[in-house]
């Protein structure tokens, strides 16, 4: 009798590298929960409460990284081909972003089972201000009873 055998080849698992390091601010203070984000990917992490950050990147590939942090410039670092297993250590500068945003405006209506919704403004300066990641917490934080979708 025969039975065809199956077998795994352990190169067709994707070859990766290390990038670790810190991120800071023009102070040299370092930033906690800034995104780190492989350009072009889902697939990130944040820099913990002493601003550091590890992440698995693609070996024997050239890719970028992008630091985000709200209130500050977005930075790309490109980083050229890197060995199976090979780490590399850095350290990212942030500057502030001097832009300044619009007042964002709700307006109010009624929804299908013709209960009334309020009406408010937000000043965007007071959500820089909260030093909170996810702009929909520094939301209902400003106002209780605030609901987004």
């Amino acid at each position: 009798m025969y039975y065809p055998c199956f077998f795994l080849h352990t190169s067709a698992q994707k070859k990766s590298a290390i990038i670790s390091g810190q991120v800071i601010d023009e102070n040299e203070n370092p930033m906690p929960q800034v995104s780190v984000i492989i350009l072009g990917k889902i697939k990130g992490t944040m820099t913990n409460d002493s601003g550091y950050f590890k992440i698995n990147v693609p070996a024997e590939k050239g890719f970028a990284l992008i630091f985000t942090y709200t209130g500050y410039k977005e930075i790309r670092k490109t980083f050229d081909l890197m060995s199976e297993g090979e780490e590399d250590n850095v350290i990212i500068r942030l500057e502030k972003n001097n832009k300044i945003l619009d007042t964002v405006t709700v307006n109010g209506s009624k929804d299908r089972d013709r209960r009334e919704v309020g009406l408010t403004k937000i000043n965007p300066v007071k959500i820089i201000r909260l030093l909170i990641s996810d702009p929909s917490d520094a939301l209902s934080s400003l106002h209780s009873g605030v609901c987004y979708l």
